[in-house]
């Protein structure tokens, strides 16, 4: 008598927005330093609304624009607690399906939280020009003392993040990237000064809504200011553009390399930045028929570990074929005005 067995198969498991949400947090809050910054992330968000609230109540548009930097406070923090997860999923193994991580989505959020910060603060300058004519009555009770508490937890915030509003140098990246040298701290610090200003000259005479309307504007010329570079670095990055000092740095090694024993030239040369901080590229390299292809990948992959990371280069070794007419081709160029063609 035979066994019989019914054989089933696997159950699909349905993959839904709110499972990706779930998972995602769920790894996240596995990790201990990204605890801290959920933490801070909730209590940020629930800040920002109730400077809202109060700004609602007391018709202060000096204390509405200050808490559009309350809400870049919270797209900061989730920044920070995105990189977590980005940091997590760039331990995963390299496959056809996994590449180069999830950098480049911590890159489209910067821009996305720049873009919103900056398309606030144009909303914020448009309203308050329109009330410089007519001066509509605001409400001075206990304004001195939500903008001074405002005041303190946007520091305390913004001591805690650390974070420059023109990105800083980093190895293998070239410098600079920007002409200003700005500190987000110094315009925090002008944009609490003037809203410190419009609430003692409220508290002091409730007629001078005049002085509420002024600090708005100018709370939220520093609040366009302190995005800008960051849609203008984010943007760049996402349109694959490499600063030109790198460039520079990588056609010197390219041109070091051609002196290497069996190397004829390079061909189909792109680089680019993944995120901050990380560079990405690949390039077929023409060899004598005799060289050793293993040979000239280790040493191609050696002079440029200083720029670009083993894992995010692309070698291909091509040999010399006399019987075969050359092909011009076109160097690696980038359209980028802070770019220039790699030439050997």
């Amino acid at each position: 008598m035979e066994a019989t067995a019914r054989v089933r198969g696997f159950r699909a498991e349905r993959t839904t927005p709110l499972t990706v949400v779930t998972d995602a947090f769920d790894q996240v809050w596995s990790e201990a330093g990204a605890r801290p910054f959920l933490v801070l992330n909730v209590v940020t968000a629930f800040w920002a609304s109730a400077i809202f609230t109060i700004a609602h109540r007391t018709n202060s548009l000096a204390l509405t624009a200050f808490g559009f930097w309350c809400v870049r406070d919270v797209l900061s923090v989730t920044r920070r607690v995105f990189r977590f997860w980005v940091v997590r999923t760039a331990r995963l193994k390299k496959s056809q399906y996994y590449t180069f991580g999830f950098g480049r989505l911590e890159v489209l959020l910067s821009f996305t939280s720049s873009v919103i910060t900056l398309l606030a603060a144009v909303y914020t300058l448009a309203e308050s020009i329109e009330r410089i004519s007519p001066h509509p009555e605001v409400h001075a009770n206990h304004l001195a003392m939500w903008s001074a508490s405002a005041a303190v937890v946007h520091l305390m915030i913004l001591r805690v993040l650390d974070e420059p509003v023109m990105p800083r140098s980093r190895p293998g990246m070239g410098g600079s990237t920007h002409s200003l040298d700005l500190d987000l701290g110094w315009l925090s610090l002008a944009s609490l000064v003037l809203l410190l200003v419009s609430s003692i000259a409220l508290a002091i005479t409730p007629v001078a809504t005049i002085v509420d309307t002024f600090s708005a504007i100018g709370i939220a010329a520093l609040l366009g200011i302190a995005a800008i570079p960051g849609v203008e670095s984010a943007a760049l990055i996402l349109m694959q553009t490499v600063p030109l000092e790198t460039v520079q740095r990588i056609q010197n090694s390219l041109r070091e390399m051609a002196t290497f024993e069996g190397i004829l030239e390079f061909q189909h040369q792109h680089f680019w930045i993944v995120h901050e901080g990380e560079l990405a590229g690949s390039l077929h390299v023409r060899v004598r028929r005799d060289a050793n292809s293993q040979t000239v990948l280790a040493q191609v992959s050696n002079k440029l570990a200083h720029l670009i990371a083993p894992r995010n280069l692309t070698v291909q070794v091509v040999k010399d074929d006399w019987m075969q007419a050359a092909i011009p081709v076109t160097p690696g160029y980038h359209s980028a005005p802070d770019r220039g063609e790699i030439e050997v």
